[in-house]
């Protein structure tokens, strides 16, 4: 019995590098973005085609999405500015 190479469970006596699918393909994409910024691989989905990678459009969803949060919050937060009758600051 290994270890998974994503989070260091214990694998299945079989022989296998991961606990589930869901922690290899979690690992892949890891590998993938890692070897991106390093520069050995392009990004893009093909030689002829300016499409990008499924790897980088989810890593770009996912700063779009905390960004429409953290802006989501901050819209909802209490402003106590100069004018407000509140004498609690920012």
């Amino acid at each position: 019995m290994g270890q998974c190479l994503f989070c260091l469970r214990p694998t299945k006596p079989s022989g296998s590098k991961y606990c589930s699918n869901r922690r290899q393909a979690d690992y892949q994409h890891k590998e993938y973005i890692r070897k991106w910024k390093v520069g050995l691989v392009s990004g893009d989905r093909g030689t002829k085609a300016p499409l990008l990678s499924a790897h980088i459009r989810k890593i770009s969803a996912g700063k779009v999405e905390r960004e429409m949060l953290s802006l989501r919050l901050e819209s909802e937060a209490p402003y106590y500015g100069q004018d407000s009758t509140r004498s609690e600051p920012y």
